[in-house]
């Protein structure tokens, strides 16, 4: 059993390293904000599983606890779901898989990639906006009390934003709403 327990560590340890040197290298390759390093990981892990799991039933017969090293031990490692999840999580909050072309966020920069916009009624987040966006949003627009965190926009108060110089964030994430409707109350938090 400790032989066992051996194996599967020292494969997670190997799949671990090509998982970094596969993601590294993509990564080098295609450096955006967007995950590539990961998608490319969790795809070819996939695959490999795959072909693997099919090679194991039908024309390499192993033995049970090989099977165990090469796809919990290796396979499990190099394919760590979790990564996945959380680049995931961080692109959606961020907004990033939408507008593509930002770069990631580091040292106080992150901290204003994580304010988002929601509608208020619906609750659905409309987007991240940086430190700067909001910044702007509460010099220009009314507020009740000194911490206020909602706001009610008209086509009209979204036109003034963009004449007075709303960012193009700002502007990306309050545009569309004006598409369908003539007014939403919005409300900022921290994620």
């Amino acid at each position: 059993m400790t032989a066992k327990i051996v194996a599967v560590a020292a494969a997670g340890a190997l799949g671990t390293l090509a998982r970094c040197g596969l993601a590294g290298l993509t990564h080098k390759l295609n450096a955006t904000a967007f995950p590539w390093g990961t998608l490319a990981v969790n795809l070819s892990g996939c695959f490999l599983v795959g072909l693997l799991w099919s090679l194991f039933e039908s024309r390499w017969p192993v033995a049970g606890g090989t099977r165990v090293v090469v796809l919990i031990g290796f396979m499990g490692a190099f394919m760590s779901f979790s990564t996945y999840m959380l680049e995931t999580g961080d692109l959606v909050r961020s907004a990033q898989w939408v507008a593509g072309e930002k770069k990631p966020h580091f040292g106080k920069e992150m901290e204003s990639s994580m304010i988002n916009l929601r509608d208020k009624d619906s609750g659905n987040v409309l987007g991240s906006v940086s430190e700067a966006d909001l910044q702007f949003l509460i010099d220009h627009l009314e507020e009740e009390w000194d911490e206020d965190q909602d706001y009610y926009l008209t086509r009209s108060t979204y036109d003034m934003l963009k004449e007075k110089g709303a960012g193009k964030a700002l502007q990306d994430i309050l545009g569309p709403v004006f598409e369908d409707r003539e007014e939403i109350e919005i409300e900022w938090f921290r994620a």
